[in-house]
């Protein structure tokens, strides 16, 4: 499912079951939305694998700390390797 914007994506994910998240970084940034951390929030999502793609090269993302144990796909990548990400963090949950 797509979404144009957090509050949909976060409602959605609270009342149907969501294997993995795929999101802008800056959605993870406090500016942003802090998207992540309000999906973790959410009963039973505390654990939600995350692919977050970046709008920066690898040499200027910026990481926050909390997000280390997500994937982080940097500009340019493409439709494959978001796809392959995302099923590489399905297969390492289970």
């Amino acid at each position: 499912m797509a979404f144009r914007d957090t509050a949909s994506a976060l409602t959605f994910i609270e009342d149907n079951p969501v294997e993995i998240l795929v999101a802008g970084l800056d959605l993870a940034q406090p500016a942003g939305g802090d998207f992540v951390r309000r999906t973790h929030a959410i009963p039973g999502r505390s654990h939600l694998p995350a692919v977050l793609l970046s709008n920066q090269s690898a040499a200027s993302t910026i990481v926050p700390n909390y997000l280390l144990a997500h994937q982080v796909l940097s500009f340019p990548f493409t439709a494959d390797e978001v796809v392959v990400s995302a099923i590489v963090r399905l297969v390492k949950r289970s």
